[in-house]
């Protein structure tokens, strides 16, 4: 167990194959603890069984809600433009 990240919570989506059920099996077997999603609930259920350790498993669709956050922030982003006249600012970057 990784001590640094060993007791800590992850929260892991589309987990229940590929990259997302990798990630959540090397997590759990370095102690960190899991919430685990997915729309395929069947085989999330039986992979979550598999981990041991402590893992729960939610049904979540967070493709659903990304995508129509991102198109109603082009459509605002859009509108304003359109009214104001002025450039949108740049984006806030994070600095190190």
């Amino acid at each position: 167990m990784d001590p640094r990240i060993g007791g800590r919570v992850a929260i892991i989506t589309g987990a229940s194959d590929g990259m997302g059920w990798a990630t959540a099996r090397l997590l759990t077997q370095e102690g960190v603890r899991l919430v685990v999603s997915d729309v395929k609930t069947d085989v999330l259920e039986r992979e979550v069984a598999t981990l041991g350790g402590e893992a729960i498993g939610v049904k979540a669709d967070v493709t659903s809600q990304a995508r129509s956050m991102r198109s109603s922030q082009r459509r605002s982003s859009v509108s304003k433009r359109s009214t104001s006249g002025s450039t949108p600012a740049p984006r806030a970057t994070r600095s190190r």
